[in-house]
């Protein structure tokens, strides 16, 4: 039966122990491990493209409790790819190890690819070559997608041995699924366990590179070699460009000793931005000018507004003069914490108005600055003069309009 192509992405990890078996440079060792997914995305009888999604070598120290028993190793693995803070997508993580088990040379989860615990651990006995690798990988990968391994029982009348049988170990020739392994991967894709593989993976054209102090995707931290990183970035694990185990931040303004500081709480009317001129409101940093205008637009269209707009060369809503705001927010005799009065019960508008009924607009202008008296310097004195007149002035003018219009009806 024909089946549709499908992709596995794959995560390879290798510990300290095969590291040292290999006896290779760091970029040796990363090439051996693609060649042993290369030799195994070779083996085509299921119709599973195999693409290497991320590696990593342990070389300094192991990430896991070593143990000679395999279930319980696999275990920790599996644990210490549900804890990663790591970004990385795949289907399923194999370990490569030199780690002598007991009876097995590989094991892994079951049935387990597309899930949390899709993972298996393999066991290199000596050095082997990149294709005996991609053997014990796809033997592997094969129990994790639904397959079993049966055993030969009659050898003569057997059919050829099949990569997910016992006797593989002993048979160099070993380069494909039988025809009843095949059957019961089918079984488990019909099943809906596979339905991750059916998810074409992204082809990157650069590959990231650790310790070339660029941070690329997949990266938490590039801090160089392992010298390097103790005095530049001491939470970053050179080899991995990994966090520590315990660190929740690297560099930064904000990170100190490799940890976030606490989310602090500024209270409302504390200065803040990068010039002070800004305040805390609710734990935003708000802006007087970027309020003006939320609230009033970038412009007004009032004859008057326009007419200061142009006076002043302004762009439109902005923070108003602190001798306007006192004047129009404050009364006429200044009730805010550095004046006392009597009497502050007397708003700016009712006396404007009060004394516009009584004495007209000239003769109330005057009273006004008589009763306002305070030293302006020139510019505050042109700006008071010209809001007041603009304010008598558009009060005139509605006055006019609306005893026009009474005398009209």
């Amino acid at each position: 039966m024909e089946m549709d192509t499908k992709f596995l992405k794959l995560s390879l990890f290798m510990d300290q122990s095969a590291a040292k078996l290999l006896n290779l440079s760091l970029d040796q060792t990363l090439a051996y491990m693609l060649e042993c997914v290369n030799a195994l995305d070779l083996v085509t009888q299921i119709n599973v493209r195999v693409s290497l999604s991320y590696t990593e070598v342990w070389i300094a120290e192991n990430r896991i409790k070593k143990n000679n028993q395999i279930l319980f190793e696999l275990n920790d693995f599996i644990n210490l790819l549900a804890g990663e803070r790591v970004n990385v997508i795949h289907d399923a993580a194999l370990f490569l190890s030199a780690t002598k088990f007991n009876k097995s040379l590989s094991f892994s989860a079951a049935h387990s690819v597309c899930s949390e615990r899709a993972a298996g651990m393999i066991g290199m006995a000596e050095k082997i070559s990149p294709y005996h690798c991609s053997v014990l990988m796809a033997h592997t990968l094969g129990h994790m997608m639904g397959m079993s391994g049966t055993l030969q029982i009659d050898k003569e009348k057997a059919a050829p041995l099949g990569i997910m049988e016992h006797q593989y170990e002993q048979n160099g020739n070993v380069y494909q699924f039988s025809n009843c392994s095949k059957e019961e991967f089918l079984s488990w894709i019909i099943a809906g366990s596979g339905h991750c593989l059916y998810n074409r993976p992204m082809q990157k054209i650069a590959q990231s590179k650790c310790g070339n102090k660029i941070i690329d995707e997949g990266e938490q931290c590039d801090c160089g070699n392992a010298e390097e990183c103790e005095s530049i970035d001491p939470c970053c694990v050179a080899h991995t460009c990994m966090l520590k185990a315990d660190a929740q931040c690297s560099r930064g303004l904000c990170c100190d000793k490799c940890r976030c500081p606490p989310n602090r709480h500024i209270l409302n009317g504390k200065t803040c931005g990068l010039r002070n001129d800004g305040y805390c409101y609710n734990g935003e940093c708000r802006h007087a000018s970027a309020d003006c205008q939320e609230i009033w637009g970038p412009g007004m269209f009032h004859y008057a507004y326009l007419i200061l707009q142009t006076l002043l060369h302004s762009t439109g809503a902005s923070v108003a003069n602190d001798m306007c705001f006192r004047i129009l927010n404050m009364g006429v005799c200044f009730c805010d914490v550095s004046w006392t009065s009597d009497d502050c019960s007397v708003r700016l508008e009712s006396a404007i108005l009060v004394n516009i009924w009584k004495y007209g607009f000239n003769n109330a202008r005057s009273l006004f600055q008589q009763e306002m008296s305070i030293d302006f310097d020139s510019k505050d004195k042109l700006i008071v003069s010209l809001a007041i007149a603009l304010l008598l002035t558009t009060f005139g003018l509605l006055l006019y309009q609306g005893a026009y219009t009474a005398y009209r009806i």
